[in-house]
């Protein structure tokens, strides 16, 4: 089998690794008009780039010979692109690029 379809649920832990440390970087910078909102935008962010990853690698490695293993490889794959957009639309002012980014990273999680 091809070494990249192989994916092991340490992608998802790996890719939490990597989320918690730019949710750490993103304290340097100003999101939100009020500290409320701020607040609750890092929170969220928290959820997407280090909640979601970790409880990807929860889900038990799908036997190989499954059907539907390629869901599976497909979430894997698709979390820390979707995540890329949801930050990047956090960093932009509200409005129609912000909307499409985000709804990338609907769809990559939907």
């Amino acid at each position: 089998m091809n070494r990249y379809l192989r994916l092991e649920p340490g992608w998802g832990r790996s890719s939490a690794l990597v989320g918690g440390a730019i949710w750490l970087l993103l304290f340097s910078l100003q999101m939100g008009d009020s500290p409320e909102t701020e607040l609750i935008q890092r929170i969220v962010l928290l959820g997407i780039l280090v909640i979601v990853p970790l409880g990807l690698s929860l889900v038990p490695g799908a036997d190989p010979q499954a059907r539907k293993i390629w869901l599976y490889r497909l979430a894997l794959v698709a979390q820390p692109l979707g995540a890329i957009a949801a930050v990047a639309s956090f960093l932009l002012q509200p409005g129609l690029p912000a909307a499409a980014l985000a709804c990338l990273w609907f769809l990559s999680q939907g």
